[in-house]
């Protein structure tokens, strides 16, 4: 509140104030507004590699026939993969999961 009474375009309900923040830019073309946008993106999505780079990925529900190398030729089309493991018994038939 302000010092005349007024809440200084907030309005309070419940006892806590309702702030809205309004964003304010210069006026951008609509290319230069994508190019931003795709730039940001790009950004994002290289921080999200490092972050999980050499996370392991539990794989659940895998057929029996499932090998690594077939689990590891699966995961390719999603990028590098550091490794791929079907668990197995003593046996050496498979459990049902793996990693990836």
């Amino acid at each position: 509140e302000n010092a005349d009474g007024s809440t200084g375009g907030r309005k309070k309900k419940g006892g806590r104030d309702n702030i809205k923040r309004l964003y304010v830019g210069r006026a951008q073309k609509k290319a230069e507004r994508q190019s931003e946008l795709k730039r940001k993106y790009e950004l994002l999505k290289q921080e999200r590699l490092q972050r999980y780079q050499g996370v392991n990925l539990y794989v659940k529900n895998l057929d029996d026939g499932l090998d690594d190398e077939k689990l590891r030729t699966e995961f390719e089309k999603f990028g590098a993969i550091t490794s791929a493991k079907v668990m197995t018994d003593d046996q050496n038939r498979s459990k049902g999961f793996g990693f990836v």
